[in-house]
Formats: C-alpha cells, structure tokens, sequence
C-alpha cells in the first residue's frame, strides 16, 4: 500500500469549489477547470468522504461535551456506580482530544493523498467540487485547512432541478421541496455569515455568453492554465429541460424554483440570485 504523506493542514491548499446545491453550475466549472493544462478538481465523493469525517468529529465533540465529569472510572465496583445506571457507551470514552485529533489527522490525510495524487499526474493546481455543502462545514474545512480558497459557482436553478430529475434525486412533490429547500437554506446561511471574504463567483449562463472572457476571469482566479472554453460540450439549458420533464413536471417544478426564488430575494434583499 502506498504510504500517504504526513502533513499538517496548513500545508494544503486546495481550491473549494462550492455551490448552494447540486448541478447549480460546479459541474460546468468542474468540467472547464480539469480541460486545463496544470489542474485538477476532484468529485463529490471525496467531499461525501469529508462530510462523514466532518459529520462524526462534531457528534463525538459533542457526546464528549454532555458527558463531561460523568465518566466513569475503572475498575468498576458497586459501589462506584451511582443510584442511576450508567450510560457505558457515552461514559466509558478514551480521551476526547486524541481521540478528535485522530479524526481530524484523518480528514488532513483524504486530502493529502488528493494533493499527492495530482502533483503525480503534474497537475499542482487541485482542489474539490463540494456541491450543496451546509455553510458550516465549510467553516469546519477552513479551520483544519486555513490556505483552502473558495470559488462559487451558481447557475439555473430550474436546470439544475431538471438535471437532478435526470440523474433520479427528484421524484415527487417532497424532493423537489427539500431540493429547493437546501438551495435556499445555503444561499441564506452564506448571506448570513460568508465562511471567507472575497470570495470569487462565477455564473454557468455567463459562459454561454462570451466563453473565452468566462474560461480567462476562471483561469485567473484559480492560476489554473489552459482551460479549453468549449461551448458545444454545455449543451442548450431549454433543450434539456424540455427533454427531462414532461408538461406537468414542468409546471411543478417552475412554480416551486419561482416560489423559492421569490422568498429568497425578499429575505436577502440583493445579489443576484440565479442559483
């Protein structure tokens, strides 16, 4: 097996390319950024990967928490358990700041191996597409890994619906609403408190319009060279949608993407809220 480097986290410096949901655009820059010359953005199994590593350090963070001064000592006596029975599970714990340390070394290591992977393909520039991920995750990354930079990418919000009907995470009433929903939630949560200032923000439908001035403005923000503005490989947005949905769809998700967008305009108040 081949030996994962040891670095600390402030060694790593991968480029976050985030979006408020899924298929709002990072996929287009995903595809933009790896046509080039010098780069590389991994896929969102990576980020799954990180979101159960992120996921398990706050919940054994906060069991270490509610059970602090009820731990129990060993050996066990009688006499050493109280007039409650003791919760074994949350009270027979090893110490919670190696113990979280560990979780956290192993986050860094995911992304050492990703850094190891593309500088062994020449391609130093990397990074990861996290689509749809809560802002506080985010805010976890960027305490681990303080040189990660930020780029949001935004785009359609009903083609980004019809794309995840495509790929069957949308059926039904319900799973268009929690789809929306997490769009929606993200967006706010970012106004609310951005994790990083200045962040860069790049929008697919300005692609279609001048594809040359989009890839050079991406290239700029990201130092990644080379990147192969090829229009065709997009596709027509319409054409796609009227090819996924039928009409009854269609007019479900329209009036729940207008609903949403209508909400989230009146609660931000500015920005430009595509998706």
């Amino acid at each position: 097996m081949q030996k994962i480097p040891s670095l600390k986290g402030d060694e790593l410096e991968p480029i976050l390319l985030w979006s408020p949901q899924a298929f709002c655009g990072e996929d287009l820059l995903q595809y933009l950024l790896c046509s080039s010359s010098n780069g590389i953005i991994f896929g969102a199994h990576i980020a799954s990967d990180l979101a159960i590593l992120h996921d398990l350090y706050v919940s054994r963070h906060r069991t270490s928490q509610e059970c602090e001064g009820r731990r129990l000592q060993l050996p066990l006596t009688c006499q050493a358990i109280p007039d409650r029975p003791p919760n074994l599970n949350q009270e027979i714990l090893p110490d919670p700041g190696p113990y979280l340390g560990v979780i956290a070394d192993s986050y860094i290591n995911i992304l050492a191996s990703c850094q190891d992977h593309a500088n062994g393909i020449d391609r130093p520039v990397w990074g990861l597409s996290l689509p749809g991920w809560p802002v506080q995750r985010l805010e976890f990354f960027l305490t681990l890994i303080p040189g990660a930079r930020i780029i949001i990418a935004h785009g359609d919000l009903l083609d980004a619906a019809a794309k995840a009907h495509a790929y069957g995470n949308l059926c039904g009433d319900q799973a268009v609403g929690n789809f929306l929903a997490i769009w929606q939630e993200n967006m706010s949560a970012w106004q609310r408190k951005p994790p990083a200032p200045c962040v860069p923000s790049f929008h697919a439908q300005d692609f279609a319009v001048n594809p040359d001035a989009f890839c050079r403005s991406l290239s700029s923000a990201t130092g990644i060279a080379g990147i192969a503005a090829q229009p065709a490989s997009v596709g027509s947005v319409q054409t796609r949608i009227k090819n996924v949905f039928n009409r009854s769809e269609l007019a479900m998700i329209e009036a729940a993407t207008a609903s949403v967008l209508q909400a989230t305009s009146a609660t931000l108040g500015k920005g430009r809220l595509s998706a």
